[in-house]
């Protein structure tokens, strides 16, 4: 019979990164239920919004989500790709607009890469390899604000982390369009993501950290 989920706990042996086993299970799971959402959501809409249960949203945002999609480009012989993805948060996973009629082509690379890299890369290297000109097309000042301060890995509360030579709520917040240079300190910088470093991602999961395996890529979150 066909297993109702992929393998999660590929660690031990391979630890892509020196991830924890836990932690690498929890994001794992994250990447397939993102890709069993975008499945399930493709012949629903024209397009898909991927947001959280704990967000707000900042007033008018849906006009410009509408606007946002009505300035992309039309396709034509001079631009034969059609846009991939816009952002409205900067923030991970969160508030990223795709068209659904590519959200299946989407779900199969989230779950081709799902034990090895964290959802934010996998989007980033999938309109990459779309031929997206612009990876994540940003749409400016972020539409949809994360209100959670529990993680679900493990269950623990945390404030801000420590980039560098700044503060941002989240890892994936540092970069500010400045890329790996401004990851560093708490944070580290995996596959065109900003993730949590492996020493707080010990730190969550009671100090166990994985052992480095011959898997492809890095993990965190």
């Amino acid at each position: 019979p066909l297993a109702p989920s992929p393998p999660l706990d590929i660690c031990p042996p391979h630890c892509p990164g020196g991830d924890s086993a836990s932690h690498l299970r929890w994001q794992s799971k994250l990447n397939v239920d993102l890709a069993i959402t975008l499945a399930h959501a493709a012949p629903l809409a024209k397009y898909h919004l991927l947001l959280e249960d704990d967000v707000t949203f900042v007033p008018g945002w849906s006009r410009v989500v509408v606007d946002a999609v009505a300035q992309q480009p039309a396709l034509s012989k001079e631009a034969n790709s059609p846009w991939r993805m816009i952002d409205f948060t900067g923030i991970g996973c969160l508030g990223k607009l795709v068209q659904s009629s590519e959200a299946l082509r989407l779900a199969q690379h989230v779950l081709l890469f799902y034990d090895q890299l964290p959802c934010d890369a996998l989007l980033t290297r999938w309109t990459r390899a779309m031929t997206a000109s612009n990876a994540n097309m940003s749409a400016g000042t972020p539409l949809f604000i994360h209100q959670g301060v529990q993680d679900s890995f493990g269950g623990k509360h945390h404030g801000m982390v420590t980039c560098g030579g700044h503060q941002a709520q989240t890892c994936s917040q540092c970069p500010q369009g400045h890329g790996a240079g401004w990851c560093n300190a708490d944070c580290r910088w995996v596959s065109d993501a900003c993730v949590l470093g492996l020493a707080l991602v010990a730190r969550s999961d009671g100090g166990q950290q994985g052992v480095a395996g011959v898997g492809a890529g890095a993990r965190g979150d």
